[in-house]
C-alpha cells in the first residue's frame, strides 16, 4: 500500500473491521448512531491525552482502542488548551467542534477552530474532519 495516504488506510482498516449482519440477505444494514455521553467522553479523554504529550498511538492501547487521526498531532503539535463547543449529529457519528490552542515544535503559537466526527460503534473513532 506504498503511496497510498496514512488516513486512507485508517478508513480501509476500520470498514474491514465493520460487521456485516445480513449481508446479502436484508441489504445493507445501517450503521448504529454514536452515543453522544459516550463519544465526548472519548473525544475529552483524546484531547486530554494529547494535551498531557501522550504519542497519538497511545489511545489503540487501551482495553477500549480509541483509533485518532489528527494531522497536527501526528506533525508534533502540542495541544496546549481547548475549549468544546457545540456538538450535533453528522451521519452516524457525532460531529463537535473544539478551539485549539497549539505550539508547533518551533514554539510557534497557533488558535485553530476544528470539527472532529466522533463515532463509537462498532470502535471508538476521532478523526479531525479536515483529515478525512
Amino acid at each position: 500500500m506504498k503511496g497510498i495516504p496514512h488516513t486512507f488506510k485508517l478508513w480501509i482498516v476500520l470498514l474491514a473491521c465493520t460487521p456485516l449482519h445480513g449481508a446479502g440477505c436484508r441489504g445493507p444494514s445501517q450503521p448504529k448512531p454514536a452515543d453522544p455521553v459516550q463519544a465526548r467522553q472519548a473525544l475529552r479523554l483524546t484531547l486530554d491525552t494529547w494535551q498531557r504529550g501522550a504519542a497519538l498511538g497511545s489511545l489503540k492501547e487501551r482495553e477500549q482502542p480509541i483509533h485518532v487521526v489528527d494531522h497536527q498531532w501526528r506533525s508534533g503539535y502540542q495541544l496546549v488548551r481547548y475549549q468544546l463547543g457545540a456538538d450535533g449529529p453528522l451521519g452516524a457519528n457525532l460531529r463537535c467542534q473544539v478551539q485549539l490552542a497549539l505550539k508547533s515544535d518551533k514554539g510557534q503559537s497557533v488558535h485553530k477552530k476544528a470539527d472532529y466526527s466522533v463515532g463509537t460503534s462498532p470502535v471508538l473513532t476521532v478523526v479531525r474532519e479536515e483529515d478525512a
